[in-house]
């Protein structure tokens, strides 16, 4: 062509995103109808530094994806500038060939083209879900997809930032290039209604979504009566300080090898950033490591919730056999559930396998999200459709997971139950084992939960009879039979049992304590009362089905009854030190 390509400001949300990242592939779909140039010649000296300086150092990277897809008898690039660092060409100069005449570079296309190895099938299906979720980022975006969207030019609202770190690579770009050609010949007339109400439908669960997380990160100062008790037993009988943390978001570790290549960035966009924290890792070394830091710090931040793709080393299969040894990822997810049980776990794979979502299930995870369709090629009715659905099951996996979040404050306290449980010695393995047996219980509970979608009320409930199961074994060791006394308050004789009434051991115990540390107002025993007044009226008990009649546990229920719990154990080690 006589005249170079002239890069403007309004080109710049087309090729860059928010944090100034060159998106290289979107460059060349601005050079999409550019057949008959005799040369390919870019000129950026209207944009600021900045913008020039990042195109001149990916601009290589630039050539390989543009060569790979064009199929233009052009030997060379060339590239004008005004306003980029001398030393910062000079460095690329050690690594790249390219010839320098004042403010242009000159580059030789064969030379800066180089042929990709081929991609194995689980590959290139893993790009493909990245990208075509990065579609539906972009659509969700713009909130309607009409007839003047366009797709190859700098107008176009599919933008792709969120997969951009893809699109360096050639073979990713070609995949890409192929749909977003097939998308512009199809889908704008044949299946614009209904990608449009995909649009509206992946919003409205985006609102699911956020109401969800802000359900699970409840605060403790958002139910009075346990942030009392807590406080109390926090100041008067050193219960751990990071059994709650009041803090806003969730902490979601995301282990994925190709988290630095553009995943990490793209769940960060599919994900709220307000209400959750994510911590990127490569892979189990990274996950090991944390580990041994957690072992060693005392106030160690555990996540929330693991994000686990399957294939995290080049060791695993790339063909998928029938009973396959455990993959990496499973590997992982064994290890965060031996350290923490009532982790919530995640798994993300492009593969369909059927024996890895049973696996899954096997090693304890909630959820089995694939991130990815089956084909490998575009021949499908609409790819968009298509992206919509793999976000669509995203959203539904993680809310899924989260459901078992809501958990999380129930598991660290059984963890210092059974600690405080063991302590007691051998003389009360029958209180022991039913702590064990309640524990195993949550954990089992809880992960069916979520792949039956069983009622949390239901769930609850349940729980909720299986402390009362621990309560009565206390009871039997609070009291002396022969003598009626309190055995933590031997000058204090339990009320005498009356026939076809509860006991008032437990009652009279914690009535003690409260005097004994100073917790007035709503303090142990009246929380006891509490609870044993909704156990009375869960329908299981109660047998009535009016809705006047009969009440449901709530998991603060169940948090407050083993707090209480934990206080008679710490008191009964009290007494025998």
């Amino acid at each position: 062509m006589s005249y170079p390509f002239k890069l403007n400001n309004s080109h710049i949300g087309f090729l860059f995103d928010d944090d100034d990242y060159f998106n290289v592939f979107n460059l060349v779909r601005i050079l999409k109808n550019d057949a008959d140039w005799g040369e390919l010649f870019i000129d950026v000296c209207d944009l600021d530094s900045k913008y020039q300086s990042s195109i001149v150092s990916k601009f290589s990277s630039f050539i390989n994806v543009y060569s790979s897809i064009k199929k233009i008898d052009i030997k060379c690039a060339s590239l004008m500038y005004s306003n980029v660092d001398q030393k910062m060409i000079d460095i690329m100069s050690e690594k790249q060939e390219f010839i320098q005449d004042n403010n242009t570079l000159i580059f030789d296309i064969n030379i800066s083209s180089h042929k990709n190895n081929p991609k194995d099938p689980h590959y290139v299906k893993n790009v493909r879900g990245a990208i075509l979720l990065s579609l539906v980022q972009d659509l969700m975006s713009v909130g309607k997809f009409g007839d003047k969207v366009t797709i190859f030019d700098k107008r176009s609202p599919i933008l792709l930032h969120s997969a951009s770190s893809f699109l360096h690579n050639e073979e990713n770009a070609k995949i890409m290039w192929q749909m977003l050609n097939y998308i512009e010949s199809e889908d704008r007339f044949k299946n614009r209604a209904e990608i449009n109400r995909r649009i509206n439908v992946s919003l409205r669960e985006r609102r699911e979504l956020i109401t969800s997380l802000s359900l699970v990160t409840r605060k403790l100062s958002d139910d009075s009566t346990l942030n009392y008790l807590v406080d109390c037993l926090k100041k008067k009988l050193d219960l751990p300080r990071n059994i709650y943390l009041d803090k806003n978001k969730i902490n979601l570790w995301f282990v994925d090898d190709q988290q630095a290549n553009g995943w990490f960035r793209l769940m960060s966009s599919m994900i709220p950033s307000s209400h959750i924290e994510i911590k990127p890792l490569n892979g189990k070394g990274d996950v090991e490591m944390l580990l041994a830091l957690a072992a060693k710090t005392k106030d160690f931040e555990i996540p929330d919730l693991a994000l686990v793709d399957l294939r995290l080393t080049s060791s695993d299969d790339q063909v998928e056999k029938y009973n396959p040894q455990d993959l990496s990822g499973f590997e992982v997810v064994k290890r965060l559930l031996d350290e923490w049980v009532g982790l919530s776990v995640m798994i993300a794979s492009a593969s369909s396998k059927l024996w890895n979502m049973e696996k899954a299930i096997e090693k304890g995870a909630v959820a089995y999200w694939r991130k990815s369709d089956e084909l490998l090629s575009n021949e499908i009715e609409s790819p968009i459709l298509t992206a919509f659905d793999i976000h669509s099951q995203f959203v539904v996996k993680l809310m899924v997971a989260l459901e078992r979040v809501k958990y999380k404050y129930i598991f660290k306290i059984m963890e210092i139950i059974r600690i405080a449980a063991k302590s007691l010695g051998s003389s009360h393995k029958s209180l022991q084992l039913a702590i064990e047996n309640y524990f195993r219980d949550i954990e089992q509970k809880t992960v069916w939960m979520c792949w039956t979608k069983t009622s949390e009320t239901k769930i609850n409930d349940s729980l909720c009879l299986g402390v009362m199961e621990i309560f009565n074994e206390l009871e039997n060791i609070l009291w002396d039979p022969d003598t009626d006394k309190l055995i933590l308050f031997p000058n204090k004789k339990a009320q005498r049992r009356k026939k076809n009434s509860d006991s008032k051991v437990i009652n009279d115990t914690l009535d003690c304590m409260d005097k004994k540390y100073g917790i007035g107002g709503f303090g142990l025993l009246s929380q006891y009362e509490k609870f044993k007044g909704i156990r009375n009226k869960l329908p299981t008990i109660h047998g009535s089905h009016s809705g006047q009649d009969i009440k449901h546990a709530t998991i603060i229920n169940i948090e407050t009854s083993l707090l209480i719990i934990w206080s008679l154990l710490r008191e009964l080690n009290l007494v025998k030190v």
